[in-house]
């Protein structure tokens, strides 16, 4: 095309065959034409001045461009980026020149007529000179995002000004390299160029590979470091393969003779990334996790203890990412994720913590302590990971979201084994975690009476304990979890708290009662019990416990125990025997008896008064217990039997009215009133304590529920029965029997 100034005169002309270098100027070279023409715009075919010929850049100064004859019949003279060029008449007014630029750069031409002042034209657009050069682009199904170990198609494309160089084609020699950018891990294995395989395509394998240097190799059109590569139509597929994560560009270059003409092109940074970021190996010594998340079965380890876990970032492996998406897929087993090895300069810091759901369902979220694990050289462990908490939860897992610096989230390459003995499928349950230990507070003994100096309890009678447990984890605290199905020690029942008794060096615990319901339930690890607890009756009687020591060791079905130290109370010797005190100081027990004393010879015409007693064995004989003035007598449980009249007949003419009786300091009394007032006669009066025995007095009444204050009455053989004594209305001892003084001696 013909381009003229607007203030050229008519007589010249400046003509390119491009606006830019295109396939068809090969070598960064294009056509210029320079026409003499006649004030009519036609062609002067006569002309025969001089001009000069330049080639300037936007600014005026010199390009690199140089000029050169095409169809010029003249003598053409060069000096850097200018020439002069006087016509001759075999140019019939028209001379072409190439103008040539091996960089590029955009050119802008003028010509000048040397024999008329002022008279010039020039192109008012520039030649734009591009010079031959490479385009890298992935054509993998997965962008640029470069997975380490898998197999990257890429696609290398010769393109000189105007788009594809089409007549690049054939085997090509080429040279690469790659170039470690910012945060490349320190001597990571190098990438690998690689011809495609038969199909085409890099998976599952390449054709002949090399592994590119860090640095460009010397310029020279005879030595190549690469693999031929086919090139058809200017463009040729290769594989950019990996065994190890990095961060750097890829450059490729086709060298030529000239150093400032070589065609290259390099990547934008790559980042090669670990396939898979796996969590396993989550033991604690030889025991492994159980991952479960019910209450019953074997559990992994008590809370606040320590186990491991191991992390990897591993390579690609075809098995792990059948979808083909470049990420581990969800149903692949530790074997298929971790079959291409460990990515050896994979570096993170993994940080591990609880995430929902847990359980029990509803519970409290333990804090995962000592869950930062540094992975160097593809791999990191962990041996101080704890769980405050009782049951399971799910293990939480957070690589970087910023790797090597270049905003790469790993998340979603995150695979959990939790489990040891079944690899074959992934998952994040760790537990369940039991209490460390119980711990024992707040411990009372309450004796049944405490109104007397002395605070005592019958053998055979209840007293009342009061503990509080607490379900505790290593460190000391609560583990609020340990409730409900979780909470594996069953209190309500006596047993389960495994009681033991002592005396002095009298191991009582054999004759210990915990048949009782106690009261009290497991709330946030901690409960609160009571419960009575009764030391039994001997066969016969025996001393009287001064200091009697209660103590504790519950164990849960799951072993958790009061820690070892806690078992100060040995009642047998042995490391069975060991207990747990209740309360600090003992009790007091004693073997007792409730006695009636007869009443004779009172009035029939008034209420007569039968003493009872209260009385314990000292060892050697029975003895008032002056300390009970708890005992209670109701009416209910005093029984009348066998009525006689004055003449030892049995008789139903009359009845007696009984009332309760309580004791104090020991002794008490029961009313008896006699109804009518007329009669006389004598009748038995027994108190229903328990149930009668096969031999000894029957007494009918309303059991007062107090068999610990049975004795041997006759003609009963053990003490197991009701007192009885006998009262007489209206007899009076004959003049025969008067005594003036009796002593009883013991």
């Amino acid at each position: 095309m013909a381009d003229t100034a607007s203030t050229a005169p008519p007589d010249i002309a400046v003509d390119d065959d491009a606006p830019s270098i295109c396939a068809s100027a090969a070598n960064g070279k294009t056509t210029v034409t320079i026409t003499g023409l006649k004030s009519n715009g036609l062609t002067d075919t006569g002309y025969a001045k001089t001009i000069t010929l330049s080639a300037s850049l936007a600014n005026g100064s010199s390009s690199n461009a140089i000029w050169s004859k095409k169809g010029a019949n003249g003598t053409l003279t060069t000096s850097g980026s200018s020439a002069s060029y006087t016509f001759v008449g075999a140019d019939q007014g028209m001379a072409t020149f190439y103008l040539s630029d091996a960089i590029q750069e955009d050119v802008y031409l003028t010509v000048s007529d040397t024999s008329s002042s002022g008279l010039s034209s020039s192109l008012s657009s520039p030649v734009k000179f591009s010079t031959n050069s490479f385009i890298i682009a992935a054509t993998d199904s997965l962008s640029i995002g470069v997975v380490a170990g898998r197999n990257h198609l890429m696609s290398i494309t010769r393109t000189n000004g105007c788009g594809t160089d089409t007549g690049y084609t054939g085997s090509k020699n080429l040279d690469g390299w790659y170039t470690p950018g910012t945060n490349h891990p320190s001597g990571a294995n190098a990438p690998q160029i690689c011809a495609t395989n038969s199909s085409g395509t890099c998976l599952a394998s390449t054709g002949a590979c090399q592994t590119l240097p860090s640095a460009a190799p010397s310029i020279s059109s005879a030595s190549n470091n690469l693999p031929t590569l086919t090139f058809t139509n200017g463009v040729a597929n290769f594989c950019l393969a990996t065994s190890d994560v990095g961060r750097y560009s890829v450059s490729v270059r086709d060298d030529v003779t000239s150093s400032t003409s070589q065609a290259k092109a390099t990547t934008a940074t790559l980042t090669a990334r670990p396939f898979a970021v796996v969590v396993s190996g989550i033991t604690n010594g030889t025991r492994n996790n159980r991952a479960t998340t019910t209450a019953s079965g074997s559990y992994f380890v008590t809370a606040g203890s320590s186990f491991s876990a191991t992390v990897g970032g591993y390579l690609w492996n075809s098995a792990g990412d059948v979808n083909g998406d470049g990420l581990p897929d969800s149903s692949a087993s530790f074997a298929q994720l971790t079959g291409g090895g460990l990515a050896s300069h994979y570096a993170d810091t993994i940080t591990l913590f609880p995430t929902s759901p847990i359980w029990p369902t509803g519970g409290t979220t333990g804090v995962l302590s000592n869950g930062a694990i540094s992975v160097t050289s593809g791999a990191g462990s962990a041996s101080t990971l704890s769980y405050s908490e009782v049951g399971s939860f799910s293990l939480g897992v957070a690589p970087s979201t910023n790797y090597l610096g270049y905003g790469i989230n790993l998340s979603n390459r995150v695979a959990v084994f939790a489990n040891p003995t079944d690899t074959s499928a992934q998952t994040n349950v760790i537990g369940r975690f039991i209490p460390h230990r119980f711990a024992l507070s707040a411990g009372t003994v309450t004796p049944a009476c405490t109104a007397g100096s002395t605070r005592f309890t019958y053998m055979g009678q209840p007293m009342t304990v009061g503990f509080t447990l607490m379900a505790q984890n290593a460190q000391g605290t609560p583990t609020t979890n340990y409730a409900s199905s979780f909470a594996r020690l069953d209190i309500s029942t006596g047993s389960a708290f495994n009681f033991g008794a002592i005396d002095g060096t009298t191991n009582l615990t054999s004759r210990l009662v915990t048949t009782a319901a106690p009261s009290g339930s497991w709330s946030a690890g901690i409960a609160a019990v009571s419960m009575p607890i009764t030391l039994a009756r001997g066969t016969a009687p025996d001393k009287p416990y001064t200091n009697l020591l209660l103590g504790i060791n519950p164990v849960d079905a799951d072993g958790v125990a009061l820690q070892t130290s806690a078992l100060t109370l040995d009642t047998d010797g042995t490391a069975s025997g060991k207990k747990a005190q209740i309360g600090s100081a003992g009790t007091v027990i004693r073997f007792g008896r409730l006695k009636l004393f007869n009443v004779f010879f009172g009035s029939n015409a008034s209420t007569l008064n039968m003493p009872v007693q209260a009385q314990y064995w000292t060892g050697n004989s029975w003895l008032m217990n002056t300390d009970d003035s708890c005992t209670q007598i109701p009416s209910t449980a005093i029984g009348k039997s066998n009525y006689l009249d004055s003449k030892g007949a049995a008789t139903t003419a009359w009845s007696v009215t009984v009332g309760a009786a309580s004791l104090t300091n020991g002794t008490g009394m029961i009313a008896l009133t006699k109804s009518p007032a007329a009669g006389t006669g004598s009748v038995n009066i027994c108190v229903d304590l328990a149930s009668d025995p096969a031999t000894g007095t029957a007494c009918s009444a309303t059991s007062a529920s107090m068999s610990y204050l049975q004795g041997k009455w006759p003609p009963g053989t053990g003490y197991d029965n009701d007192p009885f004594a006998r009262t007489s209305f209206g007899i009076y001892s004959p003049e025969t029997k008067k005594v003036i003084h009796v002593r009883e001696l013991f």
